[in-house]
């Protein structure tokens, strides 16, 4: 069978076409995570090829990389201790009697001898290093590229490390909790993951509603923020003032309280079932705090932004090049001073084109290095996803590229987006639903919505090809669909 590329998990930070200089930009920052991944699981060296490509002006990533054994290429002496640790886990787990299922232990017992040292290391350095990497990314570095270069890498080198964990954690802690007895396992994961006080996308709902802030106040904050990786893509500062509702502050503020107070009752509840098996609170600790993490890598990774944008401005200058054209050069290009006029202008071309059209969401590579779209089953009336968060809600669905788009938002507005961005996270309690192409239950904007009680559809592949700004749709967040009324008719 041939390789399948995937937008499943790029499609989240990079909804649109990215730009030559953005995918260079990006090069160094996905090699330290491919290294990080490496280092933590004992992985052979990773070729980013075959990880993540830019196809057809969009990035996509191998499909199942970490799921597909296939993919996995350990070192010697790592694979030895696997299989000796897998055949010890197994005969340990056999003779013993638990009320948790062979699976679940052998899976914990597994993970506590081979990656537990390694993931409470991670988390204890992000605790310790985390602002200082911070406040490097926002640092002013005299046009100098390369020290932006290695910073950012070193922000971004446990950034697949800390997305495999989360995972692996969250499905080890459905299974525990089925075990328990625990109805709905993923519910329950969902309560547990909101009503962070350090949650930033709820923090940034909080302060775009509250009149004592200024809007300098906000941009100082959060005017970093992007919807799309790409450095090509513009800063809420750059954008012209976003509209607020500070009527909605009180509720916003309820909201988040309640959600803090089930996420306290809710753990409480698990820690009665489980008893005194601490490696199953542990678990819960884990979880949440790799939840944080993810979210703080995400919100801080466009800080270095501002001050690029600034340095690439003052290049163009330099080198005499019209508004935006250094965003078709690659960083390797204008570091060596070799500009094409001519193939600036290609690649310019070719970029407008890629934005003009809807890519396949799955590409199969063919034996002669071409790609054909793989068939999508989805039909335009009713469209199936993830319940990211509980409720059923009609209204107008308003279609969002951009922020931009949100200043078209009405009262019976439901938000059709490619990604849960945190940028969007401010408007998330102004609408009535949310539809996204992209993200999980335990993405950033789905977490927001269960804190805000807004009902959300996640993962709906295509979304915004099958649904039109103005259509009349449902989303029932509790089954994962959402019906189009426009194509009922």
């Amino acid at each position: 069978m041939n390789k399948i590329w995937t937008r499943q998990e790029s499609k989240e930070r990079f909804p649109q076409a990215i730009s030559p200089l953005g995918w260079s930009i990006l090069a160094t920052p996905t090699e330290a995570a491919l290294k990080g991944v490496e280092n933590a699981f004992g992985l052979k060296n990773i070729n980013r090829n075959r990880v993540v490509r830019r196809i057809d002006g969009y990035i996509y990533t191998a499909k199942g990389f970490f799921s597909n054994k296939k993919n996995w290429e350990f070192h010697f002496v790592a694979l030895v201790k696997l299989v000796l640790v897998a055949l010890f886990c197994v005969f340990r787990e056999l003779i013993c009697i638990d009320r948790f299922s062979f699976r679940y232990r052998f899976e914990r017992r597994f993970f506590s001898i081979l990656f537990e040292k390694s993931l409470f290391h991670l988390i204890k350095s992000w605790e310790a290093t985390k602002s200082g990497l911070i406040a490097k990314m926002s640092a002013n570095y005299n046009g100098d590229l390369e020290k932006h270069r290695l910073d950012g890498a070193q922000f971004f080198s446990q950034d697949f490390t800390v997305y495999f964990f989360k995972n692996f954690v969250g499905r080890l802690l459905k299974q525990g909790l089925k075990d328990l007895g625990i109805e709905s396992p993923s519910e329950v994961l969902k309560k547990l993951s909101s009503g962070h006080a350090r949650n930033f996308s709820s923090q940034m709902a909080l302060d775009f509603a509250d009149e004592r802030l200024s809007y300098e106040e906000l941009m100082n904050r959060y005017g970093h923020l992007t919807d799309n990786w790409d450095i090509y893509a513009p800063t809420l500062r750059e954008l012209s003032k976003l509209p607020r509702d500070f009527s909605r502050f009180e509720r916003i503020h309820q909201d988040l309280k309640l959600r803090q107070q089930e996420r306290i009752l809710e753990t409480e509840k698990i820690l009665k079932s489980c008893r005194s098996n601490k490696n199953f609170v542990q678990l819960i600790l884990y979880f949440e705090e790799l939840l944080l993490i993810d979210e703080e890598l995400r919100a801080f990774s466009s800080l270095q932004y501002p001050e690029l944008k600034k340095i690439f401005r003052n290049l163009e200058k330099k080198f005499g090049l019209a508004s935006n054209d250094i965003y078709f050069l690659t960083i390797e290009e204008i570091q060596s001073g070799h500009i094409s006029l001519q193939t600036i202008k290609k690649r310019r071309s070719e970029y407008r084109a890629a934005c003009a059209i809807s890519p396949p969401f799955e590409l199969r590579e063919e034996a002669n290095g071409k790609y054909s779209a793989v068939e999508d089953k989805s039909t335009k009336a009713h469209l199936t996803g993830e319940g990211a968060s509980a409720g059923i809600a009609k209204g107008r669905a308003l279609i969002v590229e951009t922020i931009n788009d949100i200043r078209r938002m009405e009262a019976d507005s439901i938000l059709v987006i490619r990604s849960p961005t945190p940028t969007y996270a401010a408007y998330y309690s102004f609408c009535r639903g949310i539809v996204s192409e992209t993200g999980g239950s335990l993405s950033h904007g789905a977490i927001v919505a269960r804190e805000f009680g807004i009902p959300m559809v996640s993962d709906v592949n295509d979304a915004l090809m099958h649904i039109r700004d103005g259509d009349e749709i449902e989303v029932n967040g509790n089954e994962g669909v959402v019906k189009n009324y426009a194509e009922l008719r």
